[in-house]
């Protein structure tokens, strides 16, 4: 539950709010650090702003035990680090608003299919076809046969080849 106020409370805040990477040599001379308890033996650290496109998602904050322990190599490849976390960042937040808004709009389509179906069908009920004669013929009742309950059930095609070829294949809409 570690927080600091961005802009107020040390290097870290100072980061976040300018959105410029800081290095503080010697932590101790430097005006903008917060003096952690939970991190007392710092003496000199770096903080990195994660952003995308002028966005900050959070701080790369950087520690050492030593002083003068940061040189600007490391800055540049912490910086190119700093850089593919935000990109990571921002994808797995992208990726989860686009799975909840997927989710909201198939639950809507389901209900909307499930509501359209009823308006146009209200009194009838569509049993099935059956083909004679190179054409297909409605049903006018159900069909009991252990072939359509295990293609209802199973979701899958059956087929059985007795005396009388047959096959059921049960038509999803909508999930």
């Amino acid at each position: 539950s570690h927080r600091l106020r961005i802009g107020q409370t040390g290097i870290v805040g100072l980061v976040a709010a300018t959105g410029t990477p800081r290095i503080a040599l010697d932590v101790g001379a430097d005006a903008a650090y917060f003096d952690n308890p939970e991190l007392p033996d710092t003496r000199s650290e770096m903080a990195l702003p994660l952003q995308l496109s002028g966005r900050i998602l959070g701080i790369l904050d950087v520690q050492s035990l030593r002083a003068n322990d940061f040189q600007a190599e490391d800055l540049n490849v912490l910086t190119i680090l700093a850089d593919q976390v935000a990109s990571a960042i921002y994808n797995a937040q992208t990726f989860e608003t686009t799975r909840q808004y997927l989710e909201e709009a198939q639950s809507s389509s389901r209900s909307y299919l499930k509501e359209s179906w009823r308006t146009l069908n209200p009194g009838t009920q569509l049993l099935g076809y059956s083909v004679a004669n190179n054409g297909l013929i409605s049903l006018d009742k159900p069909l009991h046969a252990p072939l359509i309950s295990r293609a209802s059930v199973d979701g899958e095609p059956v087929f059985e080849n007795g005396q009388v070829a047959s096959l059921a294949v049960p038509i999803r809409l909508g999930g």
